[in-house]
Protein backbone atom coordinates (compact mmCIF):
# COMPACT_ATOMS: atom_id res chain seq x y z
CA UNK A 1 0.00 0.00 0.00
CA UNK A 2 1.23 3.47 -1.09
CA UNK A 3 1.41 5.32 2.38
CA UNK A 4 -0.39 8.30 0.30
CA UNK A 5 -3.29 6.92 -1.42
CA UNK A 6 -6.68 7.72 0.15
CA UNK A 7 -9.44 5.52 0.35
CA UNK A 8 -13.46 5.74 0.05
CA UNK A 9 -14.62 2.81 1.96
CA UNK A 10 -17.94 2.39 0.40
CA UNK A 11 -20.25 0.00 2.12
CA UNK A 12 -23.56 0.35 -0.23
CA UNK A 13 -26.46 -1.29 2.17
CA UNK A 14 -29.25 -2.13 -0.11
CA UNK A 15 -30.47 -4.40 -2.83
CA UNK A 16 -28.26 -4.67 -6.48
CA UNK A 17 -29.06 -1.28 -8.41
CA UNK A 18 -29.03 0.60 -5.17
CA UNK A 19 -25.41 -0.43 -4.58
CA UNK A 20 -24.34 -0.28 -7.99
CA UNK A 21 -25.23 3.79 -7.94
CA UNK A 22 -23.59 4.05 -4.90
CA UNK A 23 -20.26 2.54 -5.99
CA UNK A 24 -21.09 4.91 -9.71
CA UNK A 25 -21.54 7.90 -7.23
CA UNK A 26 -18.34 7.09 -5.37
CA UNK A 27 -16.33 6.00 -8.33
CA UNK A 28 -17.26 9.94 -9.87
CA UNK A 29 -16.54 11.51 -7.00
CA UNK A 30 -12.64 9.79 -6.69
CA UNK A 31 -11.52 10.63 -10.00
CA UNK A 32 -12.25 14.08 -8.59
CA UNK A 33 -10.43 14.06 -5.60
CA UNK A 34 -8.04 11.27 -6.36
CA UNK A 35 -8.71 8.75 -4.08
CA UNK A 36 -9.23 5.17 -4.47
CA UNK A 37 -12.96 3.34 -3.88
CA UNK A 38 -12.55 0.60 -1.60
CA UNK A 39 -16.07 -1.40 -1.78
CA UNK A 40 -17.07 -3.54 1.27
CA UNK A 41 -20.66 -5.08 0.26
CA UNK A 42 -19.58 -8.00 3.00
CA UNK A 43 -19.26 -5.61 6.29
CA UNK A 44 -20.26 -7.41 8.98
CA UNK A 45 -23.05 -4.75 10.06
CA UNK A 46 -24.67 -4.41 6.81
CA UNK A 47 -28.43 -5.58 6.02
CA UNK A 48 -28.17 -6.69 2.65
CA UNK A 49 -25.35 -8.29 0.72
CA UNK A 50 -23.54 -9.31 3.69
CA UNK A 51 -20.27 -11.05 1.18
CA UNK A 52 -17.39 -9.19 -0.68
CA UNK A 53 -18.44 -8.27 -3.96
CA UNK A 54 -14.92 -9.69 -5.02
CA UNK A 55 -16.56 -13.23 -5.00
CA UNK A 56 -19.12 -11.93 -7.68
CA UNK A 57 -17.10 -9.65 -10.14
CA UNK A 58 -13.32 -8.13 -10.79
CA UNK A 59 -12.65 -5.02 -11.51
CA UNK A 60 -10.54 -3.17 -14.11
CA UNK A 61 -10.59 0.00 -12.71
CA UNK A 62 -7.77 1.12 -10.99
CA UNK A 63 -9.62 3.02 -8.93
CA UNK A 64 -12.35 0.01 -7.66
CA UNK A 65 -11.46 -2.34 -5.05
CA UNK A 66 -14.04 -4.53 -4.46
CA UNK A 67 -12.65 -6.22 -0.92
CA UNK A 68 -11.62 -4.25 2.12
CA UNK A 69 -8.61 -6.21 1.87
CA UNK A 70 -7.32 -3.72 -0.43
CA UNK A 71 -6.08 -1.51 2.38
CA UNK A 72 -3.86 -2.72 3.86
CA UNK A 73 -3.73 -1.15 7.43
CA UNK A 74 -5.89 -1.69 9.94
CA UNK A 75 -8.74 0.94 9.09
CA UNK A 76 -9.67 1.72 12.41
CA UNK A 77 -6.25 3.46 12.79
CA UNK A 78 -6.68 5.60 9.73
CA UNK A 79 -7.95 9.73 10.02
CA UNK A 80 -11.49 9.01 9.40
CA UNK A 81 -14.42 11.20 7.79
CA UNK A 82 -17.18 11.11 9.62
CA UNK A 83 -15.06 12.17 12.29
CA UNK A 84 -17.26 10.24 15.15
CA UNK A 85 -16.19 7.31 13.43
CA UNK A 86 -12.10 7.39 13.92
CA UNK A 87 -11.08 4.33 15.93
CA UNK A 88 -14.64 2.55 15.16
CA UNK A 89 -14.71 1.97 11.22
CA UNK A 90 -14.70 -1.27 11.61
CA UNK A 91 -17.34 -1.65 14.22
CA UNK A 92 -20.36 1.06 13.97
CA UNK A 93 -23.71 -0.19 13.37
CA UNK A 94 -25.85 1.43 10.76
CA UNK A 95 -29.77 2.59 12.08
CA UNK A 96 -32.14 3.64 9.03
CA UNK A 97 -33.51 7.65 9.58
CA UNK A 98 -36.76 7.75 8.87
CA UNK A 99 -35.90 11.86 8.40
CA UNK A 100 -33.25 11.02 6.40
CA UNK A 101 -33.92 8.40 4.26
CA UNK A 102 -30.56 6.77 4.99
CA UNK A 103 -28.37 5.18 6.82
CA UNK A 104 -26.85 7.19 10.58
CA UNK A 105 -24.41 6.18 13.02
CA UNK A 106 -26.49 4.41 15.90
CA UNK A 107 -23.92 5.78 18.79
CA UNK A 108 -23.69 9.59 17.04
CA UNK A 109 -26.88 10.13 14.73
CA UNK A 110 -24.24 10.94 12.07
CA UNK A 111 -25.35 10.25 8.44
CA UNK A 112 -22.76 8.07 7.38
CA UNK A 113 -21.30 9.86 4.42
CA UNK A 114 -19.82 13.10 3.35
CA UNK A 115 -20.09 16.22 2.20
CA UNK A 116 -19.45 15.35 -2.23
CA UNK A 117 -19.12 19.17 -2.75
CA UNK A 118 -15.73 19.08 -0.93
CA UNK A 119 -11.94 17.77 -0.41
CA UNK A 120 -11.12 15.72 2.76
CA UNK A 121 -7.77 15.47 4.26
CA UNK A 122 -8.69 12.44 6.44
CA UNK A 123 -7.26 9.25 4.83
CA UNK A 124 -10.74 7.66 5.34
CA UNK A 125 -14.06 8.68 4.24
CA UNK A 126 -16.99 6.65 4.71
CA UNK A 127 -19.78 6.36 2.96
CA UNK A 128 -22.85 3.61 3.88
CA UNK A 129 -25.80 4.81 2.08
CA UNK A 130 -28.41 3.37 -0.41
CA UNK A 131 -30.33 4.55 -3.11
CA UNK A 132 -30.41 4.03 -6.82
CA UNK A 133 -30.75 5.91 -10.27
CA UNK A 134 -30.03 5.19 -13.68
CA UNK A 135 -26.29 5.64 -13.09
CA UNK A 136 -26.01 1.67 -12.15
CA UNK A 137 -25.37 1.10 -15.76
CA UNK A 138 -21.97 2.91 -15.46
CA UNK A 139 -20.98 1.33 -12.32
CA UNK A 140 -21.27 -2.30 -14.39
CA UNK A 141 -18.72 -0.63 -17.03
CA UNK A 142 -15.94 -1.05 -14.87
CA UNK A 143 -16.63 -4.48 -13.54
CA UNK A 144 -16.16 -8.03 -15.14
CA UNK A 145 -18.64 -10.63 -13.80
CA UNK A 146 -16.12 -13.95 -12.35
CA UNK A 147 -16.02 -17.17 -13.61
CA UNK A 148 -18.14 -19.04 -11.53
CA UNK A 149 -21.20 -16.76 -12.41
CA UNK A 150 -20.74 -17.26 -16.16
CA UNK A 151 -20.33 -20.83 -15.66
CA UNK A 152 -23.61 -20.54 -13.98
CA UNK A 153 -25.01 -18.29 -16.99
CA UNK A 154 -23.82 -20.66 -19.29
CA UNK A 155 -26.19 -23.54 -17.42
CA UNK A 156 -29.07 -20.89 -17.58
CA UNK A 157 -29.17 -20.05 -21.30
CA UNK A 158 -28.73 -23.95 -22.54
CA UNK A 159 -31.28 -24.76 -19.83
CA UNK A 160 -33.51 -22.35 -21.59
CA UNK A 161 -32.21 -23.60 -25.14
CA UNK A 162 -34.45 -21.25 -27.67
CA UNK A 163 -35.39 -17.32 -27.83
CA UNK A 164 -37.29 -16.69 -24.82
CA UNK A 165 -39.09 -13.57 -23.13
CA UNK A 166 -38.58 -12.33 -19.69
CA UNK A 167 -40.48 -10.64 -17.08
CA UNK A 168 -39.32 -9.30 -14.02
CA UNK A 169 -41.82 -8.74 -11.38
CA UNK A 170 -41.28 -7.21 -8.12
CA UNK A 171 -44.26 -7.73 -5.34
CA UNK A 172 -42.44 -7.92 -1.60
CA UNK A 173 -41.92 -4.39 -0.34
CA UNK A 174 -42.91 -2.88 -3.51
CA UNK A 175 -46.22 -3.72 -5.00
CA UNK A 176 -47.31 -4.70 -8.53
CA UNK A 177 -50.93 -5.74 -10.32
CA UNK A 178 -48.99 -8.86 -11.86
CA UNK A 179 -52.18 -10.83 -12.64
CA UNK A 180 -53.51 -8.14 -14.62
CA UNK A 181 -50.42 -7.65 -16.37
CA UNK A 182 -49.47 -11.59 -16.57
CA UNK A 183 -53.14 -11.88 -18.27
CA UNK A 184 -52.96 -9.59 -20.55
CA UNK A 185 -49.66 -11.18 -21.90
CA UNK A 186 -51.52 -14.80 -22.02
CA UNK A 187 -52.31 -14.63 -25.67
CA UNK A 188 -49.35 -12.78 -27.26
CA UNK A 189 -46.10 -13.71 -25.11
CA UNK A 190 -44.08 -16.42 -27.06
CA UNK A 191 -42.75 -19.37 -25.16
CA UNK A 192 -40.45 -20.02 -23.85
CA UNK A 193 -40.46 -17.56 -20.77
CA UNK A 194 -37.93 -16.87 -18.15
CA UNK A 195 -39.77 -15.55 -14.64
CA UNK A 196 -37.88 -13.03 -12.47
CA UNK A 197 -39.37 -12.50 -9.28
CA UNK A 198 -38.95 -11.72 -5.72
CA UNK A 199 -42.12 -13.13 -4.57
CA UNK A 200 -42.82 -17.29 -5.28
CA UNK A 201 -46.60 -16.67 -5.62
CA UNK A 202 -46.00 -14.51 -8.94
CA UNK A 203 -43.66 -17.57 -10.09
CA UNK A 204 -46.44 -19.89 -9.25
CA UNK A 205 -49.38 -17.28 -10.95
CA UNK A 206 -47.05 -17.10 -14.31
CA UNK A 207 -46.87 -21.00 -14.19
CA UNK A 208 -50.86 -21.49 -13.70
CA UNK A 209 -51.40 -19.16 -16.66
CA UNK A 210 -48.66 -20.59 -19.42
CA UNK A 211 -48.29 -23.32 -18.16
CA UNK A 212 -45.21 -25.19 -16.32
CA UNK A 213 -43.98 -26.47 -19.72
CA UNK A 214 -43.46 -23.53 -20.87
CA UNK A 215 -41.92 -21.34 -17.77
CA UNK A 216 -38.18 -21.40 -17.26
CA UNK A 217 -37.08 -20.39 -13.42
CA UNK A 218 -33.91 -20.92 -11.72
CA UNK A 219 -33.47 -18.88 -7.96
CA UNK A 220 -34.65 -20.05 -4.84
CA UNK A 221 -37.20 -18.16 -3.25
CA UNK A 222 -38.50 -17.37 0.04
CA UNK A 223 -41.87 -18.47 0.82
CA UNK A 224 -42.60 -15.90 3.81
CA UNK A 225 -43.09 -12.43 1.32
CA UNK A 226 -40.28 -10.72 2.64
CA UNK A 227 -37.68 -9.11 0.02
CA UNK A 228 -34.83 -11.44 -0.82
CA UNK A 229 -32.24 -8.86 0.23
CA UNK A 230 -33.48 -8.45 3.62
CA UNK A 231 -33.96 -12.67 3.70
CA UNK A 232 -30.76 -14.38 5.46
CA UNK A 233 -32.19 -17.67 5.81
CA UNK A 234 -34.02 -18.94 2.93
CA UNK A 235 -30.70 -19.93 0.82
CA UNK A 236 -27.11 -19.79 1.12
CA UNK A 237 -25.32 -16.91 0.87
CA UNK A 238 -23.63 -16.95 -2.01
CA UNK A 239 -26.37 -18.41 -3.75
CA UNK A 240 -28.91 -15.59 -2.76
CA UNK A 241 -26.51 -13.21 -4.12
CA UNK A 242 -25.45 -14.62 -7.50
CA UNK A 243 -29.03 -15.78 -8.48
CA UNK A 244 -29.60 -12.27 -7.81
CA UNK A 245 -27.26 -11.08 -10.69
CA UNK A 246 -27.99 -14.24 -12.86
CA UNK A 247 -31.36 -13.21 -13.22
CA UNK A 248 -30.84 -9.61 -14.39
CA UNK A 249 -27.60 -11.63 -16.72
CA UNK A 250 -30.47 -13.73 -17.81
CA UNK A 251 -32.84 -10.98 -18.68
CA UNK A 252 -30.61 -8.82 -20.27
CA UNK A 253 -30.09 -12.16 -22.81
CA UNK A 254 -33.42 -12.43 -23.42
CA UNK A 255 -34.99 -12.11 -26.92
CA UNK A 256 -37.99 -10.33 -25.60
CA UNK A 257 -38.27 -8.60 -22.04
CA UNK A 258 -41.53 -7.41 -20.24
CA UNK A 259 -41.30 -5.29 -17.44
CA UNK A 260 -44.01 -4.77 -14.99
CA UNK A 261 -45.10 -1.22 -13.39
CA UNK A 262 -45.45 -0.48 -9.63
CA UNK A 263 -48.22 0.16 -7.81
CA UNK A 264 -47.95 2.74 -5.28
CA UNK A 265 -44.44 2.49 -4.96
CA UNK A 266 -43.02 4.15 -2.12
CA UNK A 267 -40.57 6.67 -3.61
CA UNK A 268 -43.19 7.51 -6.92
CA UNK A 269 -40.98 4.99 -9.00
CA UNK A 270 -42.86 3.73 -12.61
CA UNK A 271 -40.37 1.13 -12.52
CA UNK A 272 -38.17 -1.24 -9.77
CA UNK A 273 -34.71 0.06 -10.41
CA UNK A 274 -33.51 -3.77 -11.53
CA UNK A 275 -36.22 -3.88 -14.62
CA UNK A 276 -34.80 -0.40 -15.49
CA UNK A 277 -31.39 -1.78 -15.10
CA UNK A 278 -31.88 -4.94 -16.98
CA UNK A 279 -33.73 -3.26 -19.59
CA UNK A 280 -30.52 -0.54 -20.17
CA UNK A 281 -28.31 -3.76 -20.83
CA UNK A 282 -30.86 -4.67 -23.02
CA UNK A 283 -30.71 -1.21 -24.98
CA UNK A 284 -26.82 -0.58 -24.16
CA UNK A 285 -25.79 -4.14 -24.84
CA UNK A 286 -21.55 -2.85 -25.24
CA UNK A 287 -22.07 -2.89 -21.85
CA UNK A 288 -23.46 -6.37 -21.53
CA UNK A 289 -20.40 -7.53 -23.64
CA UNK A 290 -17.89 -5.50 -21.44
CA UNK A 291 -19.54 -6.76 -18.08
CA UNK A 292 -19.66 -10.91 -19.53
CA UNK A 293 -15.78 -10.34 -20.61
CA UNK A 294 -13.71 -11.54 -23.45
CA UNK A 295 -13.33 -15.45 -22.30
CA UNK A 296 -14.39 -18.08 -25.15
CA UNK A 297 -17.86 -18.90 -22.89
CA UNK A 298 -18.94 -15.68 -22.58
CA UNK A 299 -18.28 -15.07 -25.87
CA UNK A 300 -20.22 -18.18 -26.93
CA UNK A 301 -23.40 -16.72 -24.74
CA UNK A 302 -23.66 -13.51 -26.24
CA UNK A 303 -23.38 -15.08 -29.62
CA UNK A 304 -26.36 -17.46 -28.58
CA UNK A 305 -28.28 -14.86 -27.16
CA UNK A 306 -27.81 -12.30 -30.33
CA UNK A 307 -28.54 -14.91 -32.68
CA UNK A 308 -31.86 -15.78 -31.09
CA UNK A 309 -32.57 -11.79 -31.58
CA UNK A 310 -32.12 -11.72 -34.94
CA UNK A 311 -34.07 -14.80 -36.19
CA UNK A 312 -36.93 -13.13 -34.33
CA UNK A 313 -36.90 -9.64 -35.71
Amino acid sequence: MKMSEKYILCRPDAGLNDMLTQIEIMHRYAELADRIVVVDAGYKHGFFFQDSFSKYFISKDARLALDVSHIKQPIDELTTFPAALFGRASSYKPLWSDMLGNWVDTDSNVQLTFDMRRKYDEQLLIHHQCGGNQNALFALTKIIVADEIINSLAERIDAIGAPFSAIHIRNTDYKTDYKTAINALKESIFFPVFIATDNSECRNYCVSVFGRNNVKFFSSLPDDGNPIHLNRSFAPLFRRNADSILDLLTIALSTKFYKIALDGSLHGMQYSGFSVLAENLITYDGVLVSLLGPTRQALSILQKAFTWRQKLK
